[in-house]
């Protein structure tokens, strides 16, 4: 009996010191992982061993009866576990130099055992999983379906050291006693206090595999404190032996207790490594534990750079916040006893050498988080932090003021003096307080962009992306340094401008070019071009040279092998393939040849259909009807192709239907006239014929309006026409009151037309129009010339819309019905020596006055006023025809009319009549020039080339030769202009006073005219207006008056009038637009300095002012 006691003994007091192995009564429910998972030196991690929290008391009380499915204990006093009641007396708090600490425990006389490892747990700090494995470690408690009352005395091996092991069971004895005291001891290993320092963790440790020195140690790291608590309790690591057969005995070298400790955390709660110092509950955040502080750890890349203090474990609250919190974790660490600063970056730690290395990086030195030496052994040593970093992929970067800037060439580095620095290797991306910056580039550097062809360029901190085509059609290349090396994209990402660099760009002053392969064209317009105009650094622009031209729209453009071209306005593109339609759109808008641009550019400009120039006649694929395109979104429906000829010399162009239905539909243009702006011409062979608001309302039919750009690009007449028209047949008709009526011969027509403008050659389509109606009398009073247009269309603006007919009202002529005129027309000037019964015709020229007339004549003013019926000597008209007396009449005298002549049967044509000049022409010689043509000679003499060609006897004008001499008629020799001559200035009879007149609904020049007692002309004169129809109401007029008009404002000065510097003289061949041209002047401004209403009515020896 002594024998079995002794032997019951001794195993008990071996398995205190854990040498020998624990029986399995049963399988376990989760078996330990085989030996080479055991690692002595982390056993249990410090969160798992110090959670308190884990499990309360119903949970240890279910765990403890999990553990025995019946109790049969042999003595009534001495339960199983899981039901024995003991006493928990009073138990103060540790005082602060006593082992623990450990909180008070409030006394109960009758507590369960749940009760009792709970409150000791909570109190010490112990997590109670910990608690109930080292009861069944050192006593095999939990599972004794038997248990003795030493087990309960020396439940926890607690007080039974190797020196004396005799004395287990007789001290601290108990279970309260055990739990409590052990509880405390395992809470003061380590304390810098306490005797237990000397295994510290991080540290290199030598620890025996048995009690026997002989059976010898092993070494390893001790990487904690809870695994060095473990070692104090029971200083012995597990040999081999003992971890082969991990359920039954090793060898008789073998000591069980850390090892059975683990074995019997893992079986009933899982792994004991569950986190090392990176703990979290059940919420989300996860924190960093130092010491008795935790830091909050709140992205991702803070969990990545403190990797090596992990896993994360999932602990307790009441665990968790029994730490301080103390703020928000960084990557800038201090050791918490040298104070060496470091960076952590993904696993790996960075000496910092000075903190303006660590404000380069974002990173604040006065905050830098204070760890354990013990927790930055962990890290990986990364050597010392530079400010240019090198990536695994050779990928390098600048970092500058808490960003990373991608170092695209070595010259870059440079620029900020660290071309001589080592590169410190890092994963950039997993710096927390690093966002990307800007690319550091020797300034407007193009490099390729890895993976593909993307061309880019670096420039005033941003990246650009260039358009493929773009870099292909201009060679952007050629004035750009390129990179040595491609660029990954991921690498410039940050500073990446979202939008392709396709063509047009602008620098810092808003100045828009375009890029081209000679270089980049300003843009005059570019809000008439594209939305996507760039943004670029001035220092990129001042890479390209900037091209000596301007582009402007209206414009037509292509791209450099592109067989199609584009009419380019408003901010839309119209694209067309067939070359006539270019030419006929830059005849309209005066470009010699389609501008080059990239394509690129193009295809930024919206689309939106096909380019029809206006006066393009149009129509679609089988079918009949045509069109007029007028402007650039409407059509006019023309009758047939003979109006078709008539109204545009354009050919027919066939087009889709869907572009023919894009065109806006106009009808009813039915008739032979025309409004541009405004203004009312005749129409006929694509020709505008000017003539005057009068002579227009004799045509039958409506006035159709026109755009102005369709105007502009028919031919528009360098003569002005009146009533008459020639037809295809040669036959001659005067159009009055809507119809034309025959002209017996050319005689006839001279004595109807006066000096009044010429025919129209008229198509079929046009004399067709005009119903015909019997013979033209002898004579006619014609319809006033007053307001013939200048032709002047202005600058073209292709606005698309359909343009308004303007009421234009005819002048009222003034003069009386005419005389009826001799067979033979009169002469432009009076015969001379008349008859003192002689009365005589005079039609009105530009530039006469009554005065001027009466002394042509040799009568007195008031005797042709009385004759004409005429109260205000200032209100004659251009072409108005005038009754002479005879120089002895003092009444005027109506002459009997003289009897028509015999109309000719179908006369054949004669060559129109022309006026003998005023005075011969001095004659000089010139001899022909390399380059010279008729034209060009003509035009350096101001005389026409027709007139050369007669006078020379050349019947090929374009059979001329170098050296050859031509005869020049000029008015004066030695001067290829004549010279200018002062004009003589008329005495005025009478100083006007001058009045103002706001104009009114309904006004006309004739009718304020009228009112004022004064002439439209004179006030077209005095007022500078040069076209007459062009007035509107509100505009203030000037009236010269004899008196004032008290309804009328109080005239202010009348504005200077331009200075005239000089005169010229008119010559043969003259015309007004080409003495315009050969001046450098408008042509409305001589018109209007010399009163000029047609310009076709101007004679050989006449004197014009000059304007300057």
């Amino acid at each position: 009996m002594l024998k079995k006691l002794f032997v019951i003994a001794t195993s008990a007091m071996m398995a205190v010191a854990g040498l020998i192995a624990m029986p399995q009564q049963a399988a376990p429910a989760l078996a330990a992982p085989g030996a080479s998972a055991f690692d002595p030196g982390l056993i249990i991690s410090d969160s798992v061993f110090f959670d308190f929290g884990s499990m309360d008391v119903a949970g240890i009380q279910q765990f403890l009866d999990s553990r025995i499915s019946s109790c049969r204990a042999e003595d009534p006093a001495i339960d199983c576990l899981k039901d024995v009641f003991v006493e928990i007396p009073e138990t103060p708090a540790t005082a602060e130099e006593e082992i623990g600490p450990c909180s008070a425990i409030t006394a109960n006389p009758a507590a369960r055992a749940a009760e009792v490892i709970y409150s000791v747990a909570v109190a010490c700090g112990i997590n109670p999983k910990v608690l109930i494995t080292k009861l069944q470690k050192e006593q095999g408690l939990v599972t004794s379906t038997k248990p003795t009352s030493y087990m309960y005395r020396a439940a926890m091996g607690f007080g039974c050291p190797d020196s004396d092991p005799g004395i287990c069971g007789k001290v601290n004895v108990g279970l309260f006693n055990q739990l409590y005291r052990a509880a405390k001891q395992l809470r003061w290993y380590g304390n810098p206090e306490g005797s237990f320092t000397y295994w510290k963790p991080g540290r290199t440790v030598s620890m025996r595999f048995n009690p026997n020195s002989s059976c010898g140690t092993k070494s390893f790291e001790l990487k904690n404190q809870a695994t060095a608590n473990l070692y104090y309790y029971t200083p012995y690591t597990p040999n081999q032996a003992a971890l082969a057969n991990m359920y039954g005995s090793g060898d008789s070298c073998s000591a069980y207790g850390n090892r059975n400790f683990w074995r019997f955390f893992h079986d009933w709660f899982g792994s004991p490594i569950g986190g090392g110092y990176l703990l979290k509950d059940a919420g989300p955040e996860t924190y960093l534990i130092v010491d008795d502080k935790k830091y909050l750890v709140t992205d991702s890349r803070l969990l990545a750079a403190l990797r090596p203090l992990g896993p994360i474990g999932e602990i307790s609250t009441a665990y968790l916040d029994s730490f301080v919190t103390t703020g928000e974790m960084t990557q800038l660490v201090s050791d918490s006893v040298s104070g060496a600063k470091f960076l952590l970056v993904d696993g790996v730690k960075y000496s910092v050498p000075d903190c303006q290395i660590a404000i380069q990086y974002g990173a604040n030195c006065d905050v830098s988080i204070a760890v354990t030496s013990l927790q930055l052994n962990t890290f990986v040593d990364g050597g010392t932090l530079t400010r240019l970093v090198q990536t695994e992929a050779g990928t390098r970067y600048w970092i500058e003021n808490a960003s990373s800037r991608f170092v695209v060439d070595d010259l870059a580095l440079q620029t900020v003096g660290a071309q001589a620095i080592t590169p410190t290797r890092m994963t950039i991306e997993q710096v927390a307080s690093l966002t990307p910056g800007t690319a550091l580039a020797s300034e407007s550097v193009m490099f390729t962009v890895a993976g593909g062809s993307q061309k880019a360029i670096a420039a005033g901190g941003q990246t650009f992306l260039l358009n493929s085509s773009l870099v292909s059609s201009t060679g952007l290349e050629k004035w750009f340094d390129q990179a040595p090396a491609a660029v990954d994209l991921q690498a410039i990402e940050s500073t990446l401008n979202e939008e392709q660099i396709k063509g047009f760009v602008s620098d810092s002053t808003g100045a828009t070019f375009v890029i081209t392969a000679a270089g980049k064209l300003p843009v005059s317009d570019p809000e008439n071009w594209t939305e996507q105009v760039l943004a670029v650094p001035d220092t990129l622009l001042a890479k390209i040279p900037t091209v000596e031209a301007v582009l402007s729209t209206p414009v037509i453009v292509t791209s450099a092998g592109n067989r199609f071209s584009y009419f380019v306005q408003s901010a839309e593109r119209r694209l067309t393939s067939d070359t006539t339609m270019v030419s006929q759109f830059l005849s309209l808008i005066g470009q010699p040849k389609a501008i080059e641009i990239p394509q690129s550019a193009i295809n930024t400009i919206e689309k939106v259909g096909l380019a029809l120039a206006p006066g393009a006649v149009v129509k679609t694929a089988g079918s009949s009807k045509l069109y007029l395109v007028d402007d650039l979104t409407n059509k006019v429906l023309l009758a047939s192709s003979s109006q078709a000829t008539s109204v545009s010399k354009s050919k027919v162009f066939t087009v889709a239907a869907s572009d023919l239905s894009a065109l806006e539909t106009r009808t009813g243009f039915t008739g032979v006239k025309v409004q541009c702006d405004g203004a009312i011409y005749l129409l006929d062979r694509g020709i505008l014929y000017p003539t005057s608001p009068a002579a227009a309302s004799e045509f039958p039919g409506s006035v159709f309006p026109l755009s102005t750009n369709t105007c502009a690009a028919l031919i528009l007449s360098e003569r002005s026409v009146g009533q008459f028209i020639r037809t295809n047949s040669g036959l001659l008709y005067l159009v009055q009151d809507g119809k034309k009526a025959r002209i017996s011969s050319w005689a006839h027509f001279s004595t109807l037309r006066g000096d009044g403008p010429g025919y129209i050659q008229a198509t079929n389509y046009f004399a067709s129009k005009i119903p015909t109606l019997g013979k033209a009398p002898a004579t006619v009073q014609l319809a006033s010339l007053e307001g013939i247009p200048t032709g002047d269309f202005g600058e073209l603006s292709f606005e698309g819309t359909i343009p308004e007919l303007i009421p234009v009202e005819a002048p009222v002529s003034s003069a009386p019905e005419p005389a009826v005129a001799p067979e033979e027309p009169a002469a432009p000037s009076p015969s001379p020596a008349p008859t003192e019964s002689e009365e005589r015709t005079y039609r009105v020229v530009s530039g006469d006055s009554l005065n001027e007339i009466a002394q042509k004549f040799g009568v007195t003013v008031s005797a042709i006023q009385s004759l004409n019926s005429i109260t205000n000597p200032n209100r004659i008209s251009v072409g108005q025809l005038i009754r002479i007396p005879g120089s002895s009449a003092d009444a005027p005298a109506t002459p009997a009319a003289e009897p028509e002549p015999e109309p000719e049967p179908e006369p054949e044509p004669e060559p129109e009549p022309t006026p003998e000049p005023e005075e011969s022409p001095t004659v000089v010689e010139y001899r022909i020039q390399s380059g010279d043509t008729l034209l060009r000679i003509g035009a350096k003499f101001g005389v026409s080339s027709k007139a050369l060609q007669e006078f020379n006897g050349i019947t090929n004008p374009n059979r001329i030769s170098i050296g050859q001499l031509l005869k020049i008629p000029t008015a004066t020799s030695n001067t290829n202009v004549a010279e200018p001559e002062p004009e003589p200035t008329p005495e005025p009879e009478e100083s006007p006073t001058v009045v103002e007149y706001r104009i009114q609904s309904g006004d006309t020049l004739l009718r304020i005219g009228a009112k004022f007692g004064v002439s439209s002309k004179a006030l077209q004169e005095f007022n500078g207006i040069t076209n007459p129809n062009r007035i509107s109401i509100g505009q203030l007029l000037k009236i010269p008056t004899a008196t004032s008009n008290t309804n009328v404002a109080q005239a202010e000065p009348e504005p200077e009038q331009p200075t005239v510097a000089k005169t010229y003289k008119v010559v043969a061949g003259d015309t007004f637009w080409g003495i315009a041209r050969k001046l450098g002047v408008k042509s409305s401004e001589l018109a209007s300095l010399n009163g000029i209403n047609n310009a076709n009515f101007i004679r050989i020896g006449q004197i014009l002012k000059v304007p300057n």
